[in-house]
Protein backbone atom coordinates (compact mmCIF):
# COMPACT_ATOMS: atom_id res chain seq x y z
CA UNK A 1 0.00 0.00 0.00
CA UNK A 2 1.54 3.46 -1.01
CA UNK A 3 2.01 6.33 1.70
CA UNK A 4 3.78 9.32 2.37
CA UNK A 5 7.52 9.14 2.40
CA UNK A 6 8.38 8.73 5.73
CA UNK A 7 12.46 9.52 6.67
CA UNK A 8 14.90 6.61 7.82
CA UNK A 9 18.59 6.29 8.32
CA UNK A 10 20.95 3.54 6.89
CA UNK A 11 22.33 1.72 10.25
CA UNK A 12 24.70 -0.44 9.18
CA UNK A 13 28.10 -0.19 7.54
CA UNK A 14 26.54 -0.97 3.25
CA UNK A 15 22.70 -1.96 3.10
CA UNK A 16 22.34 -3.21 -0.66
CA UNK A 17 19.69 -1.83 -2.34
CA UNK A 18 17.57 -4.17 -4.87
CA UNK A 19 15.87 -3.82 -8.19
CA UNK A 20 12.93 -5.33 -7.13
CA UNK A 21 11.16 -6.35 -3.72
CA UNK A 22 12.64 -9.97 -3.51
CA UNK A 23 15.80 -11.74 -2.15
CA UNK A 24 17.13 -12.83 -5.35
CA UNK A 25 16.63 -9.49 -7.23
CA UNK A 26 20.31 -8.18 -8.96
CA UNK A 27 22.06 -5.46 -6.33
CA UNK A 28 21.53 -2.06 -8.29
CA UNK A 29 23.98 0.05 -5.35
CA UNK A 30 24.53 0.45 -1.85
CA UNK A 31 23.92 3.34 0.81
CA UNK A 32 26.25 4.02 3.34
CA UNK A 33 25.65 4.38 7.21
CA UNK A 34 24.19 7.38 8.10
CA UNK A 35 22.47 8.12 4.65
CA UNK A 36 18.90 9.53 5.09
CA UNK A 37 16.37 7.22 2.96
CA UNK A 38 12.82 7.92 2.02
CA UNK A 39 10.63 5.14 2.63
CA UNK A 40 7.59 5.00 -0.50
CA UNK A 41 6.08 2.11 0.15
CA UNK A 42 6.47 -0.53 2.93
CA UNK A 43 4.71 -3.67 4.38
CA UNK A 44 7.24 -6.46 3.81
CA UNK A 45 10.86 -7.13 4.60
CA UNK A 46 12.28 -5.22 1.64
CA UNK A 47 10.80 -1.81 1.79
CA UNK A 48 10.77 0.55 -1.41
CA UNK A 49 13.40 3.87 -0.61
CA UNK A 50 14.77 6.75 -2.30
CA UNK A 51 18.22 7.66 -1.39
CA UNK A 52 17.71 11.27 -0.35
CA UNK A 53 21.33 12.48 -1.62
CA UNK A 54 20.99 11.67 -5.38
CA UNK A 55 17.40 10.20 -5.42
CA UNK A 56 18.40 6.58 -6.27
CA UNK A 57 15.69 4.47 -6.24
CA UNK A 58 15.39 0.91 -5.52
CA UNK A 59 14.22 -2.09 -2.45
CA UNK A 60 16.06 -2.19 0.88
CA UNK A 61 15.75 -4.92 3.91
CA UNK A 62 13.81 -2.90 6.98
CA UNK A 63 16.52 -4.28 8.88
CA UNK A 64 19.33 -1.84 7.62
CA UNK A 65 17.16 0.82 8.78
CA UNK A 66 16.45 2.48 12.00
CA UNK A 67 14.67 5.96 13.04
CA UNK A 68 16.71 8.95 12.47
CA UNK A 69 18.75 9.55 15.91
CA UNK A 70 21.69 12.22 16.79
CA UNK A 71 22.45 13.78 13.14
CA UNK A 72 25.71 12.77 12.17
CA UNK A 73 28.50 15.10 12.61
CA UNK A 74 31.35 13.59 10.65
CA UNK A 75 32.04 11.46 7.47
CA UNK A 76 34.65 8.86 7.33
CA UNK A 77 37.66 9.85 4.83
CA UNK A 78 39.26 6.73 4.11
CA UNK A 79 38.56 3.78 1.95
CA UNK A 80 38.32 1.76 4.66
CA UNK A 81 38.58 1.88 9.18
CA UNK A 82 37.59 0.22 12.01
CA UNK A 83 35.18 0.94 14.74
CA UNK A 84 36.89 -0.01 17.78
CA UNK A 85 35.09 -1.04 21.27
CA UNK A 86 37.56 1.03 23.47
CA UNK A 87 40.22 3.84 22.57
CA UNK A 88 42.81 1.55 21.51
CA UNK A 89 43.96 -0.41 18.50
CA UNK A 90 44.24 -3.04 20.08
CA UNK A 91 40.92 -3.48 21.57
CA UNK A 92 37.95 -5.12 19.58
CA UNK A 93 37.11 -4.16 16.07
CA UNK A 94 32.60 -3.76 16.39
CA UNK A 95 32.93 -3.33 12.62
CA UNK A 96 33.92 -1.79 9.65
CA UNK A 97 33.16 1.60 8.53
CA UNK A 98 33.92 2.64 4.62
CA UNK A 99 34.22 5.98 2.84
CA UNK A 100 31.52 8.48 3.33
CA UNK A 101 30.00 6.56 5.67
CA UNK A 102 28.34 9.12 7.97
CA UNK A 103 28.83 9.01 12.13
CA UNK A 104 27.82 10.91 14.57
CA UNK A 105 31.10 11.98 17.09
CA UNK A 106 29.16 12.50 21.03
CA UNK A 107 33.43 13.15 22.29
CA UNK A 108 36.44 13.79 20.76
CA UNK A 109 38.35 13.73 23.30
CA UNK A 110 40.50 16.21 23.88
CA UNK A 111 44.35 15.46 22.05
CA UNK A 112 43.50 11.74 22.69
CA UNK A 113 43.66 9.89 19.38
CA UNK A 114 40.24 8.55 19.64
CA UNK A 115 36.51 10.23 18.99
CA UNK A 116 33.38 8.29 20.33
CA UNK A 117 30.83 7.55 18.15
CA UNK A 118 26.89 8.10 19.16
CA UNK A 119 25.46 4.06 19.63
CA UNK A 120 29.18 3.02 20.82
CA UNK A 121 32.45 2.07 19.75
CA UNK A 122 35.21 4.39 19.02
CA UNK A 123 36.92 5.77 15.67
CA UNK A 124 40.86 6.96 14.89
CA UNK A 125 40.15 11.39 14.51
CA UNK A 126 42.62 10.55 11.63
CA UNK A 127 39.65 8.75 9.96
CA UNK A 128 37.40 11.12 9.94
CA UNK A 129 36.52 14.89 9.14
CA UNK A 130 33.09 16.99 9.45
CA UNK A 131 30.67 17.14 7.61
CA UNK A 132 31.20 19.53 4.25
CA UNK A 133 35.36 19.32 4.52
CA UNK A 134 36.15 17.98 1.36
CA UNK A 135 38.68 16.11 -0.63
CA UNK A 136 40.43 18.49 -2.53
CA UNK A 137 41.30 15.89 -5.36
CA UNK A 138 38.89 13.30 -6.49
CA UNK A 139 41.69 10.89 -8.66
CA UNK A 140 43.76 10.79 -5.40
CA UNK A 141 40.23 9.73 -4.08
CA UNK A 142 39.58 7.21 -6.32
CA UNK A 143 43.41 5.88 -6.82
CA UNK A 144 43.02 5.02 -2.87
CA UNK A 145 40.58 2.09 -4.45
CA UNK A 146 43.22 0.52 -7.00
CA UNK A 147 42.70 -3.28 -6.55
CA UNK A 148 39.26 -2.87 -4.85
CA UNK A 149 37.06 -6.02 -6.38
CA UNK A 150 35.00 -5.15 -9.00
CA UNK A 151 31.03 -5.69 -7.88
CA UNK A 152 28.25 -4.44 -9.65
CA UNK A 153 26.32 -2.47 -7.87
CA UNK A 154 28.80 -1.87 -5.03
CA UNK A 155 29.71 1.09 -3.40
CA UNK A 156 32.44 0.43 -0.98
CA UNK A 157 35.75 -1.05 -0.10
CA UNK A 158 34.51 -4.22 0.01
CA UNK A 159 33.19 -4.08 -3.90
CA UNK A 160 32.34 -1.17 -6.41
CA UNK A 161 31.20 -0.40 -10.00
CA UNK A 162 32.57 2.33 -12.10
CA UNK A 163 29.86 4.71 -11.06
CA UNK A 164 30.39 3.69 -8.02
CA UNK A 165 33.69 4.12 -8.04
CA UNK A 166 33.25 7.98 -9.38
CA UNK A 167 30.51 8.87 -7.87
CA UNK A 168 32.65 8.49 -4.41
CA UNK A 169 35.02 10.49 -5.18
CA UNK A 170 33.43 13.25 -6.70
CA UNK A 171 31.13 13.17 -3.54
CA UNK A 172 34.17 12.88 -1.07
CA UNK A 173 35.38 16.04 -2.90
CA UNK A 174 32.21 17.56 -2.38
CA UNK A 175 30.84 16.87 -6.01
CA UNK A 176 27.43 16.43 -6.12
CA UNK A 177 26.75 13.59 -8.37
CA UNK A 178 23.97 10.87 -9.04
CA UNK A 179 24.37 7.29 -9.31
CA UNK A 180 24.86 5.69 -12.82
CA UNK A 181 26.99 6.73 -15.76
CA UNK A 182 24.70 8.20 -17.67
CA UNK A 183 23.23 10.08 -14.99
CA UNK A 184 26.63 11.34 -13.86
CA UNK A 185 27.60 12.13 -17.75
CA UNK A 186 24.33 14.57 -18.04
CA UNK A 187 24.69 15.77 -14.74
CA UNK A 188 28.36 16.61 -13.78
CA UNK A 189 30.91 18.97 -15.51
CA UNK A 190 31.29 20.46 -19.03
CA UNK A 191 31.84 18.71 -21.72
CA UNK A 192 35.29 18.79 -23.34
CA UNK A 193 35.63 19.21 -27.25
CA UNK A 194 38.10 17.45 -29.52
CA UNK A 195 39.60 15.98 -26.02
CA UNK A 196 43.51 14.05 -27.25
CA UNK A 197 46.63 13.87 -24.78
CA UNK A 198 47.17 17.51 -24.85
CA UNK A 199 44.00 18.48 -23.47
CA UNK A 200 43.38 15.71 -21.28
CA UNK A 201 44.21 16.50 -17.70
CA UNK A 202 44.10 14.90 -14.17
CA UNK A 203 40.12 14.28 -13.13
CA UNK A 204 38.74 14.51 -16.57
CA UNK A 205 36.18 11.72 -17.05
CA UNK A 206 35.77 9.50 -19.90
CA UNK A 207 32.50 8.02 -20.55
CA UNK A 208 31.15 4.96 -22.88
CA UNK A 209 27.32 3.64 -23.07
CA UNK A 210 27.19 2.50 -19.57
CA UNK A 211 30.54 3.28 -18.64
CA UNK A 212 32.86 5.29 -17.08
CA UNK A 213 36.21 6.36 -15.30
CA UNK A 214 38.77 9.11 -14.43
CA UNK A 215 41.62 10.43 -15.61
CA UNK A 216 44.69 10.14 -13.34
CA UNK A 217 47.10 12.30 -16.27
CA UNK A 218 47.06 12.73 -19.66
CA UNK A 219 47.29 9.68 -20.43
CA UNK A 220 46.17 7.13 -17.72
CA UNK A 221 42.52 6.08 -16.43
CA UNK A 222 41.75 5.07 -13.38
CA UNK A 223 38.27 2.67 -13.24
CA UNK A 224 36.68 0.10 -11.71
CA UNK A 225 35.89 -2.72 -15.12
CA UNK A 226 34.64 -6.41 -15.73
CA UNK A 227 37.69 -7.18 -17.80
CA UNK A 228 40.02 -6.74 -14.95
CA UNK A 229 37.43 -7.42 -11.96
CA UNK A 230 38.92 -5.27 -10.02
CA UNK A 231 40.28 -1.23 -9.89
CA UNK A 232 43.00 -0.76 -12.28
CA UNK A 233 45.45 2.18 -13.73
CA UNK A 234 45.81 1.48 -17.40
CA UNK A 235 46.61 3.13 -20.26
CA UNK A 236 43.16 5.32 -21.32
CA UNK A 237 44.67 4.26 -25.12
CA UNK A 238 44.32 0.56 -23.92
CA UNK A 239 41.07 0.81 -22.77
CA UNK A 240 39.68 2.64 -25.34
CA UNK A 241 40.56 -0.20 -28.00
CA UNK A 242 39.77 -3.09 -25.52
CA UNK A 243 35.72 -1.61 -25.46
CA UNK A 244 35.66 -0.47 -28.75
CA UNK A 245 36.70 -4.01 -29.72
CA UNK A 246 33.96 -5.58 -27.29
CA UNK A 247 31.35 -4.25 -28.97
CA UNK A 248 31.10 -1.63 -26.17
CA UNK A 249 31.27 1.28 -28.52
CA UNK A 250 33.25 4.57 -28.74
CA UNK A 251 33.47 7.07 -26.26
CA UNK A 252 30.79 9.24 -26.10
CA UNK A 253 32.16 12.16 -24.28
CA UNK A 254 35.20 13.59 -21.92
CA UNK A 255 33.81 15.84 -19.30
CA UNK A 256 35.76 18.28 -17.26
CA UNK A 257 34.74 19.11 -13.35
CA UNK A 258 35.57 21.98 -11.15
CA UNK A 259 35.25 24.65 -14.22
Amino acid sequence: MSQEPSVRIVAVPTAPVLKAPHGASSLVSEALLGERVLIEESGSDLVKVALEEDGYAGYMAAGTLALPGPPPTHRIIVPKTFRFSGRDIKSWVLGSLYLNCRVAVSDEGGDERFASLEGGGCVLKAMIAPLGAAAGDPAAVAEDFVGVPYLWGGKSYEGLDCSGLVQLALQASGIKAPRDSHMIEAAVGQPLEDASEATLRRGDLVFWKRHVGMMVDEKRIIHANGHHMKVVIEPLSITIARIAGSSGGAVTSVRRIGE
